[in-house]
């Protein structure tokens, strides 16, 4: 928990009630309209097994630290893992990693959600989407480092380069993480 837009850290425990699995990876929370935090996560996580299909969960906090989980799965298919959901204003939006591709589910209420005929992107995967003037821009890991792309509509994208070199951050680096700060600026 940090107290000063990620400067200081503390750590604190959370707690998680209802139907969890075990091997629960790859958080992403989301801040609802209502001050909840929606925690979406890969809740079968383990080795690659013939004919696993991997489930993204979701839980709910009012505090952002005991969790309820929600009732059965988001989406599912095999070979899925990283969940980037985003509220947009028509609806959810969750890009799902499936290898080095990010692909995507529409729902209306960030609890169902149904697979879009298309991929988000093909150069690259483990994705962070947030909203910007005129559309979205999502951060995603490519050959050790991490780029961006931008688009109105989730449908076409244009690709805007690097943002994190490898070389730069003194090594691999990777799964994108984004948040704006009260000044405005961005934390990654």
């Amino acid at each position: 928990v940090s107290q000063d837009d990620g400067k200081t850290w503390r750590f604190e425990q959370t707690t998680f009630d209802g139907e969890l699995k075990h091997h629960y990876v790859d958080p992403n929370p989301v801040l609802l309209d209502d001050g909840r935090i929606r925690l979406y996560y890969l809740a079968n996580f383990g080795p690659p097994q013939p004919g696993k299909v991997n489930e993204v969960h979701s839980a709910t906090s009012r505090d952002g630290l005991a969790f309820q989980a929600d009732k059965g799965f988001r989406v599912r298919r095999d070979g899925i893992t990283d969940p980037d959901v985003i509220k947009t204003k028509s609806g959810w939006k969750m890009m799902v990693s499936q290898g080095q591709t990010a692909i995507s589910a529409s729902g209306p209420d960030g609890l169902n959600f149904e697979w879009d005929d298309y991929p988000v992107s093909v150069s690259g995967a483990v994705s962070r989407t947030m909203a910007i003037n005129g559309g979205y821009r999502l951060y995603k890991c490519w050959h050790g480092g991490i780029r961006s792309q931008v688009s109105p509509d989730f449908v076409s994208w244009t690709e805007e380069g690097v943002r994190i070199s490898m070389e730069a951050a003194g090594g691999g680096v990777c799964d994108p993480g984004l948040v704006q700060l009260g000044d405005g600026s961005y934390l990654m």
